[in-house]
Parts: structure tokens; sequence; C-alpha cells
């Protein structure tokens, strides 16, 4: 069924088929491609001291840990709405939507003090990232990985690296719908092959 676009205020066509997307990805699990995300990698010895400005949260967690946070402009107005995974003691990996992609980097470089170093790299077009949500998701990449992936070892809002059959991912336990989900970073050379 290819559902068609009406200009009107009726139930639109597709509507069950979204329905339908929504129940499985609620129910059981769901793959979505978020390659558009903005996602950047921010290191140096100045790293920390620049995205913690930044960031309503203090990122000044522990390597392997994911902060959800917001900027916020002069009065107080979201600009961006991200999370922000310590990867290092100086490197971070920022992921923001793609509709502010453009304004991160620039936003960084402004936060960014004179004498303080913190150097930007867009990886964006370098890392396809995999959102894997849903009450199943666990089991999903369990059965891709030999990485154990319980609450214990890989409790919510952590990332580590692992392997999802012989790709090298970045995993971090993240959801934005209140069920189990994992955000996978996959190099695109081993997404695309």
């Amino acid at each position: 069924v290819h559902p068609e676009s009406r200009l009107d205020f009726t139930r639109p066509d597709a509507f069950g088929i979204v329905a339908e997307e929504h129940r499985t990805v609620r129910e059981n699990v769901g793959v979505l491609d978020m390659s558009l995300m903005a996602k950047l990698m921010v290191q140096g010895p100045d790293a920390l001291a620049v995205l913690n400005r930044l960031s309503t949260s203090d990122i000044d967690r522990e390597t392997g840990r994911l902060v959800y946070t917001q900027w916020l402009d002069e009065t107080g107005g979201i600009m961006a709405d991200l999370t922000v995974t310590r990867l290092d003691e100086q490197q971070f990996m920022v992921v923001a939507s793609d509709v502010i992609h453009r304004r991160v980097e620039p936003m960084i470089r402004r936060a960014t003090r004179p004498g303080e170093i913190a150097v930007v790299t867009d990886i964006t077009s370098a890392v396809t990232l995999l959102s894997v949500q849903g009450p199943s998701s666990r089991e999903l990449i369990s059965r891709l990985s030999d990485a154990d992936l319980s609450n214990d070892a890989f409790p919510y809002l952590s990332a580590r690296q692992i392997h999802v059959g012989y790709a090298p991912v970045l995993a971090a336990r993240v959801t934005y719908l209140g069920e189990l989900g994992w955000e996978l970073h996959v190099p695109t050379e081993y997404a695309t092959g």
C-alpha cells in the first residue's frame, strides 16, 4: 500500500503504517538509521572546560559515561539538545540533532577562550549511527555480540567499544523512548560494505 498525501484535516493514509511501526518498537525492537545526527569529536587539554561551560549538566564524569544536556543562549533559551560522551580524559563525542549540525562547531569555538586548546572534528560522515530501541533491544544486540550487555556491566548512560558482528562499534546505552535502548556508532566503512 502506497499512502497518498492529501491536504486536509482527515487522518492520513500512512497513519496505520506509522502506528504499527510505533507499536513494534514500543513492544519489541526497532532499528532506526540516525546517521543524519551531527557527530563531533572534541579533544584537547581544555575540551572538558569548554564543553562544561556550554552544558547545563556537569559532564565531568568518568570515561565511558554519557550525559544528556542542553546548551543555552544568554537568555536561557535552548540552542542545542544533545549528548556528550567522555571517551578518554581529553576526548569527547558530541551528538546533536541534524537541524543544528552547522551551529554546534561554531558554538564550541566561541566558547573556547584565548589560550585554551579544544580541537573540534566533524565525524558525521565517518560514523553510521544505528539506534536500536525497545524492550528487546538488548536481546537483539546480544545475538550479534559477545559483549556483556547486562545492567551491571553496561549501566544506563554508559558507552564502550564492543564488536557487533565483525564491526568495531562504540555502543552507548541511551534511549528517549522510556524503554531499553542503545546507540551503535559504527565506522561507515563497516556499515556500507
